[in-house]
């Protein structure tokens, strides 16, 4: 079962990520944005050819989501890469440290254009789940 959900928006697209820890919402996160750029996107259809170290700082959880997330799209645009894993050595309160394991593409099948802050939610549950929600500009 997949940790995400895709929801219509008007010219956007919203990512609702859940988990356990905030790893798991980051993580989903970011699958959810590939999923959008490759069609029926699943990590085992790729090869392993790059890795990316990655550290973020910002203002808030909700903004250091958004931040993570541009800034993965930033690398999968430059290097023509799409992601199919990620570790983290820490996420924090407002910064976050990871490793991003990327597969060479030849193209995207369909282009994201921004992570927007608009309506961006990382909110702590009280059945020990998170829960996060992101707005793409597509």
């Amino acid at each position: 079962m997949k940790k995400f959900q895709l929801v219509a928006h008007p010219a956007d697209v919203c990512i609702k990520a859940t988990g356990t820890s905030l790893d798991d919402i980051f993580s989903a996160s970011l699958e959810g944005l590939c999923s959008i750029l490759i069609r029926d996107f699943d990590t085992q259809n790729f090869e392993q050819k790059e890795q990316f170290e990655l550290t973020v700082n910002s203002d808030d959880l909700e903004c250091l989501l958004v931040e993570f997330l541009s800034e993965s799209l930033r690398i999968m645009h430059t290097h023509k890469v799409i992601l199919i894993d990620s570790t983290f050595e820490y996420i924090k309160q407002n910064s976050l440290k990871a490793t991003l394991i990327a597969a060479e593409i030849e193209e995207f099948d369909e282009d994201v254009k921004a992570v927007t802050y608009y309506q961006a939610k990382v909110e702590f549950l009280e059945n020990s789940y998170f829960i996060s929600k992101i707005t793409l500009d597509i």
